[in-house]
C-alpha cells in the first residue's frame, strides 16, 4: 500500500472540485461562505444541495459542470435543526442535511476520470436518539466506518467527518450513508467535498486507532 500525496495540480483540480452544502430550502443557516476550508481544507464556492437530482454541479471556482448529484432513498427528506455548539460557518454547513432511513445512496454522474477523495461531513442534526450511522464509499479504496455524528469545536475524523478514495473511470462515484438503528434513528449527511487528485499513489491510510482492523484503512496500520 503506497501513501499518497495531498499535492495536486490546480487547473486539474479546479476543474472537478466541489463543496457542496446539504439542507432544506428553508434552512435558516445558509451555505458557508467561498473562505470556508471545511474538512478538506478546501475553500471554494458551496452549492446547496436541495433536491434529490442536481444537475450541472458547480466548481470551487463558480463555473458548471457536467456532474449530477442523485440521491437515492427509500425514505429520505432535508432537515435543520440547531446543533449545540457549532456556530458561524460550521453551522452553515453541519446544522442542516439530508437524512434517510434505512440508507440513502448519494451517486455522483459524469465526473471527470481521475482519482477523487472525497469528504463526507455529518452531526447528530435530528438528535433524538444518539446512534452511530455508517459512511461506505461504493468501490473506495476505504472501507466502510460509523460516523460518530458528533462535534468537539473542529473538524475531526470519525466524529464529524469521513475520507474515501475513489479512482473513477466510469463517471460514477458513490456514497452510502446507513442508519445503525433504522427504527430510531437515520443515517444523516451535512455536506460533502471532493477533490480531484493528481498523484500516481493508491490507496491512503488515515491513521491508526480506532480504524485498525475495522476494515476502514487498507493496511490496517
Amino acid at each position: 500500500v503506497f501513501a499518497i500525496s495531498a499535492a495536486f495540480s490546480t487547473s486539474v483540480a479546479l476543474a472537478q472540485d466541489f463543496n457542496l452544502d446539504l439542507g432544506s430550502p428553508s434552512s435558516p443557516f445558509g451555505v458557508p461562505s467561498p473562505s470556508y476550508a471545511g474538512p478538506a481544507n478546501r475553500p471554494g464556492v458551496w452549492q446547496a444541495i436541495e433536491a434529490d437530482v442536481t444537475n450541472n454541479l458547480t466548481t470551487v471556482d463558480g463555473s458548471s459542470s457536467a456532474a449530477t448529484l442523485r440521491i437515492l432513498s427509500q425514505i429520505g427528506y432535508f432537515f435543520d435543526n440547531d446543533y449545540p455548539g457549532t456556530t458561524g460557518e460550521d453551522q452553515a454547513l453541519l446544522d442542516d442535511s439530508h437524512q434517510s432511513y434505512p440508507f440513502a445512496t448519494y451517486r455522483f454522474e459524469d465526473l471527470e476520470p481521475g482519482h477523487y477523495r472525497v469528504y463526507t461531513a455529518a452531526v447528530e442534526v435530528y438528535q433524538a436518539n444518539a446512534f452511530a450511522w455508517e459512511i461506505l464509499g461504493l468501490s473506495s479504496m476505504q472501507g466502510a466506518y460509523d460516523i460518530a455524528g458528533t462535534w468537539p469545536g473542529a473538524h475531526h475524523l470519525a466524529r464529524n467527518y469521513l475520507i474515501h478514495d475513489f479512482l473513477v473511470t466510469d463517471g460514477i462515484l458513490q456514497i452510502r450513508g446507513t442508519s445503525a438503528e433504522p427504527l430510531h434513528d437515520n443515517a444523516q449527511v451535512s455536506g460533502f467535498q471532493l477533490v480531484r487528485v493528481d498523484d500516481p499513489g493508491g490507496p491512503f491510510c488515515y491513521g491508526a486507532a480506532p480504524y485498525a482492523g475495522s476494515g476502514y484503512c487498507p493496511c490496517n496500520n
